[in-house]
């Protein structure tokens, strides 16, 4: 094979015979040989190329599959591996991911991270107000409040947060996630963040809310 080719060679009894280029089987190869495993390939003749050249057709599993074995060989040593540990794993990773994101946004001290609800608001939505349009981050204890119906009205009330010099921060409604959480939480104070990221793919702005109880509320 020419060096400069990034294909890789195939050998049998220590012979090479062929070459290919799937980079998935390359990561795989590589993923297995760290643990001291060697990949063995099933191989057939198809045809002659050219002259005492043959074609030969090698058999894996298609790209996607081959990703996955790699991604489980590389993380756990082993292979095959119970598909239920996979998805425990990875529920937990998520988890732990989350909390690593309320960590960041919000203080730990007597808040209850485990109850933590973050809202995204993307730009135009109507649930963004002057308060969170014009703070690009913001930090600080809010008051949850009740906002009654009018009178006559069969509407269930809503309940906002509110700062303590009066601004409203957001005001929620009936079937919103955030709703039960500010609804167990009226009259009580709850750690809130607010924050905006500019998505650089669509020059547009995300808005973000995490609001966090006190568990002495």
């Amino acid at each position: 094979m020419d060096k400069a080719d990034t294909g890789c060679a195939v050998s049998y009894n220590g012979t090479a015979f062929g070459a290919f280029h799937p980079y998935e089987i390359l990561d795989l190869e590589r993923a297995m040989s760290r643990i001291g495993w060697k990949l063995w390939l099933d191989c057939s003749f198809n045809s002659w190329y050219a002259e005492k050249w043959p074609a030969t057709v090698i058999h894996t599993a298609n790209p996607n599959a081959l990703t996955r074995m790699t991604e489980i060989i590389s993380k756990y040593k082993t292979w095959p591996i119970s598909g239920s540990q996979i998805i425990e794993d990875e529920k937990n990773e998520e988890h732990n991911a989350w909390l690593r994101l309320i960590r960041k946004h919000i203080k730990t001290e007597g808040v209850n991270i485990e109850a933590a609800i973050k809202l995204y608001l993307p730009e135009g939505s109507d649930r963004i107000n002057n308060f969170i349009s014009s703070h690009s981050t913001w930090r600080g204890d809010c008051t949850v409040k009740l906002e009654p119906p009018r009178k006559g009205s069969k509407a269930k009330p809503r309940p906002y947060i509110e700062t303590d010099d009066g601004k409203i921060v957001y005001i929620s409604r009936v079937r919103r996630k955030e709703y039960p959480l500010l609804m167990n939480n009226i009259g009580q104070k709850i750690y809130v963040s607010a924050y905006r990221n500019l998505n650089t793919a669509t020059g547009t702005y995300e808005y973000n809310l995490i609001l966090a109880p006190y568990f002495d509320n």
